[in-house]
Formats: C-alpha cells, structure tokens, sequence
C-alpha cells in the first residue's frame, strides 16, 4: 500500500514537472518582429502610390505565415489592397497577410519583402499608420520555423509608418520659387 502511494506522489510530481517544463518551452519559442516600411515622399490628393513592407528573417529559420491588421483608421488615405511576393500566397484573414509556398525558395536575411500595400491620397493632411498583428494561434503575427531548434516560433509583428499628402498650394509655391531661382540664375548669366 505505501508503494502505491509514492507512485501516485511519483505520477504527480513528474506530471507537474513536464507541464511547468512544456510552459517555458513554449514562451521561450515567442518573439516580437518589427515591421519596416519603405519611405513614402511627394504624394499627391488622388494619386495612387505604393509602400513596401520588410521582415527581418533570421538565417536557419523560415517564415511560413504573417498577418496583421491596421490599427488606426484612415482620414487620408483609402487602403486598396495588397499584394505579395511569389513565395508567398495572399491570405484574408487579416487585412494583410500571407502563407509561404512550400514548393518556392524562401528567403532569408535582414529586409525581406513580405508584402506591398496599396494606397490612394484622398484629402491633403499628415497619415500615422500603424500595423499589428497578434500571435499566430490568434490569428496572425509571424509563424516563423527554426531549422535550428526544429520549432516553430510564434510571434507579434508590428510598426508605423508616416505619409504627408501636402496641400495643393504649398506644391505650387515650391514650383514658383524654384522657377525664380532659375530665372534669377539666367538674368545672372
């Protein structure tokens, strides 16, 4: 009876042992990524233009899906869409996402290109947008496998980035007093 009692004490304490290990394990396999985007410069009201979005994907590892959502919502701008690479399959489940194509070469390093957002100026003014996604089990973040540790990490991704839509006058100002400079050289002359 005694020997029961230490195998059931036995069961449980390496029960709670694994458990408490499995739990560390797993937040030691989550990681934030920032996201980085390209600059955006000299936009014009119902111009069409383009930002690049970039990951850093360290070596031995492999990004296998992405998601996020825009955390703000657009007083300047109207948000057209996206697209992704060719290693990549465009994925709705978030505002902008993608899943890796297992039979395509995926690549590796500091500013991979992930994706490109699509945009249209609307009204003139300053746009702050911010971009999040959550971990993965929750629908979107980085999914990223380590060919290293023979895991997955689970991770937020995230980051902003500004446009400036300027007003009309300000542009044609800029171009008088770029058009006087030039005659003032030419008088010079």
């Amino acid at each position: 009876m005694k020997n029961s009692n230490n195998k059931s004490w036995f069961s449980l304490f390496a029960g709670l042992v694994f458990v408490l290990q499995s739990g560390f394990a797993s937040a030691a396999l989550m990681a934030d990524y920032e996201l980085e985007f390209s600059t955006v410069d000299g936009v014009a009201v119902g111009e069409s233009f383009d930002v690049d979005v970039f990951l850093d994907i360290t070596d031995g590892t492999e990004l296998t899906t992405f998601g996020f959502d825009f955390e703000n919502t657009f007083t300047h701008l109207s948000f057209e869409g996206f697209t992704v690479p060719m290693w990549l399959i465009a994925d709705n489940f978030n505002e902008v996402g993608g899943l890796a194509d297992p039979f395509e070469f995926l690549p590796a390093g500091d500013n991979v290109q992930i994706a490109t957002l699509h945009f249209t100026a609307l009204s003139e003014g300053a746009e702050n947008i911010s971009a999040y996604g959550e971990f993965a089990a929750n629908g979107g973040g980085a999914f990223i496998y380590d060919f290293i540790n023979d895991d997955f990490v689970d991770g937020s991704i995230g980051g902003s980035f500004n446009v400036t839509v300027p007003e009309p006058s300000s542009l044609v100002l800029m171009m008088l007093g770029a058009f006087g400079i030039a005659v003032a050289r030419r008088i010079k002359q």
